[in-house]
This record gives C-alpha cells, structure tokens and sequence, in this order.
C-alpha cells in the first residue's frame, strides 16, 4: 500500500469525512465550503489503489470559468432541452419559447448564441483548459443570468439551482463527481485517514473582504433588524460576494450602470452598495422562516389533536414555562408575522374565548420538531403512538380563530404578553410536599396560607415562598445530620444496624444480581470492600462484596461516616424488604448522613427509610428545577432589558454577534504559535 499526500480536492473531502464523524451533515460543509475550501491542509490519506486528482479549487477560482461545455450527446439525449425548460419555468419576465430558452442557456453557458453553441459541440470542444468544479459552474451561471435578465443575484442563485445543470455531461469532469468516484472506491477498499494538526480547521469564521463591506455601509452584525423591521444577514451578503466569478468586474464596466469607474475596488464598492447590501437586507418574518431563527427563549411546536393529526402550531417561551395561546395555521405564514412581532418587542394579541365556541382537546409531541415546515415534519408527527403525546388543554374554535383555553388559573401575563402555563406543572405545590417535612413550622406557615388562585405572576402565587422555605429546610436538615455524625462512633451505628438486620441477611440481600452487573464488576466491589474493612474494623462482621456495594452506593469521594451511615440504610431496606431492583435505583448517596441521622434519633421507622429516600430525591429536584427556572427567568428578562436598551437607541432593534473589523486569531494559528515557541518542526 503506497502513501499519497491529497491536494485541496482531496483536503476538503477528506474534511467532510472528518465532520460527519461529527455528526454534523452535508448542509455545514455547503454553507461552509468558503473557509474549508481556505484552510491549510492538514492531513493525509492512505489509499491503497490512487491519489486523488491534483485539483486546486482556489486557483480555478481566479481564473474564472468563461465557457461551459456542452457535448452531442447533452443535445441529443435531450438534457440541454430538459435544462432550458426549466429555465423558461424560472424565467422573471413573461414566457419563453423552448427555442428562446435554448438560446438564453446558450448564454449562461458562456456562447454567443445557440448556434454557437451548436458549432463548437460539432468542433468537439467538451474539455475546457482546466475543469471547473460545480460550485464554479452555478456562480457563473448564475451570474451571467442576473446580468442577462436581469434579476437579483440572490434570486439567480436560487434559479440556477432549480436547473439541474448536473445533467450536463459536462459536470463528469469535475472534481466533485471524481471524489465521489474516488470515495466509492475508498469505501471498498478501506482508506486510512491520518490527522496532521487538525486544529488549524478550527479557523475564525471570516471573511477576507470584510474591511470592504464594512466600509461599503454593511452593519456590523452577523444578523441584525433596522426599525422598519427590515433584516440584515451577514452570511447572506458574504455568500453572495463568494458566489461572484472572478471575472465578475469585467462584465460590469461593459453596463452602463458602472462604466467609467476604474479601479477594482470602486467597481466592487459601487457594486456591493446598489446590488449586494440591499440583497442581503429582507423582511424579518421572511428572514424568521428562512434562517430558522427564532426570538430569545421561544420555540415553535405542532399542535395535535388526539387522533395524532396536525391542526395548528403554538409559540413556546421555554424561559418562561408558557405558550402564547394562539393557534396559528400548520400551512400559512402568520405565525412568523408574530414571531417578527415578538422579537421586535410587540406582543401578540388573544382573542377571548366566546361562550359558543367549540373545543377539543390539544396535544403535544412528546418529540422534538422544528414546527417550521409540515412537509419536513409529516412522516414523523404521523408515525408518533398516541400515547406519546403530552395532554396540553382545550382548544376553543369559532368563526377563524383558534385559541387554546386553559381557563382562568391556567394564564399568566409577562411584559403585557399573555400565556397559558405549559411547563410550570413542575413547579413547587402543596401536593409535592412530604408529610414529614411538612410539620415544620416554617412550611406550615406557608401551607397554611396558601393563595386560592395561583394568580398572574410568571411565578403562580404561593411557589417563591414554599421554595424558599423548604430549600431553608432541607438545608437545615443536612446542618444537623453533619453535626450529630460528628458524635456518632462506628460501633453504635454498626450495632443499629445489626438490630435491623443481621449481618448475613444483609449479605445475602444484598449479593443480588440488581447490584451487581458482572463478574468483573463482583471482583473490584469486593476488593473494594476489602479495603474499606481494613480502614474500619467494625465492618469485620459483613462480606466483603457488601461493604464493596454499600461503599459505592454511598460515597463519592474519600471515605467517611457516609459509608457507616448507608450500611445503617441497607439494613433498613433489607429489613423491610424493599425490592432489590428497587433498593439498586434509590438515589442514597449523600443522603445516607440525612437518612442515618433520623434512624438513630428514632424519628424514622426502618419500614419508612424508602419511602423517605423517594421524597428526598423529588423534593430536592422540585427546589433545584424551580431554581434553574427563576435563574432562567432572569435572564430572560435580563436580556429583554437590554433589547429595550438597543432599541431605545433607535439604530437597531435586535443585534447578533459583531463582526470584527480585522481577522481574529484562530485555533490553528494559536497552536501554530504554541508550536513554534516549543521550537517544533
């Protein structure tokens, strides 16, 4: 097997291999393909048959690409014929003839005409200079049809895709349909691929003619909306200066528009500021649906009814827990008119719900869509069992509208929007908490005041002070187990253990399978509890295998008082014959001290210890999810201020990140320097 280095051609496919391993598909090399295409090589293949073709992208790039072959058997199969139809279909102004349409490809492909064309297919010319790659083929199509039409750039790029010029047998010669060849062979044979300072991929994110752009009047942003809700993309306006051929200035000092302007940079300022910027600016709904992007904090979900079948979409605050109750159309495009409105500062206006409206009952999938397109979705929301999906509330029809009617305790108001409550069912309640911890006096006093109605706050009436009272708790509750742990000797709680249960009964209950997963798994638990039985004595009583599993159910760190305490646990479990599947899942980790401590102070019967473990964990998890949410909240609403702020400026009413002036120093560039300074070849 020899060794061959790939160029370019091989860089960026071979790189396309290393991304989908990834995870990420074939959508982020298009999008990306500039800066891949860019970078430096930085590996190799080992192919045991050839070397891929020495086919250098950039430099086709400069040279241009000013004729596009068409062979006899392009004319004579019918594909020539096939193209210019659906050119004629794409064609802005009026309809065309097929022979018209011939005649226009004609020029897109680089002739003066169709008998131009016609005559160099007799004279056999297939094979330009150099071959062109696919990327190249479109840009210049494209081009020459927004300068023949004429018709926006962005719109001739998005024709020129709908033509299949890779009908053309031309497009066998290029370098992509031989690395695709290239690649079937390597899938038989078994390439090897070796990675050589892999993170100089790792490159900003920029363009080289940013200065250029900036200085023609583009704004600073990757993405940003003007006042009349305009929206600007800076990957919109940069694709369309990559997607210009290199000769693209030639052809510009010919039109009228731009003749007597010299300089290569006046040409492209002028052609940058009346054609490229204004194309990269559309209407911000337009923009919502096409990037898929979405207000801060919100998502787009399918609506079900319970015959698993598609009748609306709703909008999700996810930050909140909330969903505007708004059921828009699963086809039309008002919901991105609200989430424009939404991520202008707007609120979206609910009808209320008239007395003869009819209902049904609302769903949701248990899954994650998009919600931005029912075609991309269909197959999955219709191959969903009913019983995934979450019951959401009812769903009032009459006359055009659609809202979802959760009633008066299911709203809530947030910056003048109006939800229904979605996901704050996991909030903290008076059901969620345990008899026992309820007798404390300080979450009695909040249970005993609880509010009739949950009121309408983001936060229901009663939920702050209940966390904060049972976090107040809890934390008490641990205070003084560390405390009473810290006069507990191993013997007395070795013995209270024993009284629970023997200690061959505890071995046996606990050399179960549910414990154990395999036999190299037995032996590290029992040397494990080998060892521990040396540091403690007092374990000599129990095997080794069961010191080994109480030791990791109980400890996560070094050991301490915490594995005596979980020996005093199992021993209730087993004495009250808790399921040892059921044993294996309960969660006693740090809890044993907890759980020890009110065992030894008779608070805590040994018949109760599982039950008691079940409350810990919901309760514990209750407070922390309500904390993650008021955390989540906040920020929330941090952001809205500062979009307040921007907005207030009158500029700008939502900014993306900044686009830097100068190239920022990349991964690769760093680990070059690193590399360096270690004095490494």
């Amino acid at each position: 097997m020899s060794f061959h280095s790939i160029s370019i051609y091989g860089k960026i496919s071979a790189r396309i291999g290393l991304i989908r391993t990834a995870g990420i598909g074939k959508g982020y090399v298009r999008d990306h393909a500039p800066r891949l295409l860019n970078a430096t090589p930085f590996f190799k293949v080992a192919h045991p048959r050839q070397a891929s073709p020495r086919l250098f992208f950039r430099r086709h790039r400069k040279e241009g690409i000013m004729r596009i072959a068409v062979s006899q058997a392009d004319l004579n199969s019918g594909r020539f014929s096939a193209i210019s139809k659906s050119l004629a279909k794409a064609w802005p102004h009026g309809k065309l003839s097929l022979m018209q349409a011939q005649g226009k490809l004609a020029h897109l492909l680089g002739y003066r005409s169709l008998h131009d064309l016609q005559q160099a297919v007799k004279a056999h010319l297939l094979s330009p200079p150099k071959a062109a790659t696919r990327e190249q083929i479109t840009d210049s199509v494209a081009w020459k049809l927004s300068r023949l039409a004429p018709m926006p750039l962005a719109d001739a790029r998005e024709a020129t895709q709908g033509l299949r010029l890779s009908m053309l047998e031309v497009d066998a010669s290029t370098p992509e349909a031989k690395f695709e060849e290239s690649q079937k062979s390597a899938l038989a044979s078994g390439p090897m691929l070796f990675l050589d300072e892999s993170g100089t991929f790792f490159g900003p994110d920029w363009h080289p003619r940013t200065p250029e752009l900036l200085d023609c009047g583009a704004p600073p942003y990757s993405f940003a909306v003007l006042p009349d809700k305009r929206a600007f993309s800076w990957g919109q306006l940069t694709a369309l200066v990559n997607s210009l051929p290199a000769d693209f200035q030639d052809d510009l000092v010919m039109e009228e528009g731009y003749m007597g302007l010299q300089p290569e940079a006046d040409v492209f300022r002028a052609f940058v500021m009346r054609e490229l910027l204004p194309q990269a600016f559309a209407p911000l709904a337009q923009t919502i649906k096409r990037d898929k992007r979405l207000p801060i904090g919100l998502a787009v979900h399918w609506l079900m009814n319970g015959e698993n079948r598609v009748i609306g979409r709703v909008i999700e605050n996810w930050a909140l827990g909330g969903i505007i109750p708004v059921v828009y159309d699963a086809q039309s495009d008002d919901i991105f008119e609200a989430l424009a409105d939404l991520m202008c500062g707007q609120q979206v206006n609910v009808p209320s719900v008239p007395g003869g409206a009819i209902h049904i009952n609302g769903f949701l999938p248990s899954y994650s869509f998009q919600g931005f397109d029912i075609g991309a979705d269909a197959d999955r929301l219709a191959s969903l069992p009913k019983d995934t999906l979450q019951p959401l509330c009812a769903v009032a029809y009459w006359e055009k509208h659609a809202v979802l009617d959760a009633g008066e305790g299911g709203l809530f108001v947030e910056q003048g929007q109006l939800y229904i409550r979605h996901q704050q069912h996991m909030f903290l309640s008076p059901e969620r908490i345990p008899a026992w911890l309820s007798s404390d006096e300080r979450i009695r006093a909040v249970l005993d005041n609880w509010p009739g109605a949950p009121g309408r706050d983001v936060f229901p009436a009663g939920v702050e002070a209940l966390r904060s009272a049972t976090a107040a708790v809890l934390q008490d509750l641990y205070r003084q187990s560390d405390e009473a742990a810290a006069t507990w000797s191993n013997d007395a709680v070795i013995q209270a253990a024993l009284r629970l249960a023997p200690a061959k009964a505890l071995d046996q209950y606990l050399d179960d399978e549910a414990f154990i997963e395999d036999a190299s798994e037995r032996y590290a638990l029992k040397i494990r509890g080998r060892e521990v039985k040396e540091e403690v004595p007092e374990l000599h009583a129990y095997e080794d295998l069961t010191v080994g599993i109480v030791w990791s159910k109980s400890v996560k760190g070094l050991l301490d008082m915490s594995a005596i305490a979980g020996i005093l646990v199992y021993s209730a479990f087993c004495a009250s014959s808790v399921d040892p599947e059921s044993a294996d899942g309960a969660a006693v980790g740090g809890r044993s001290l907890l759980l020890g401590a009110q065992l030894m102070a008779g608070r805590l019967d040994a018949r109760d210890v599982f039950t008691c473990v079940q409350d810990l964990v919901r309760i514990e998890r209750a407070v922390d999810l309500l904390e993650s949410k008021r955390q989540r909240i906040f920020k929330w609403r941090s952001e809205e201020k500062a979009l307040q702020q921007l907005r207030a400026d009158g500029h700008y009413l939502i900014v993306g990140e900044q686009v830097p002036r100068k190239k920022p120093v990349g991964l690769g560039e760093l680990l070059e320097k690193a590399r360096m300074s270690r004095g490494s070849p």
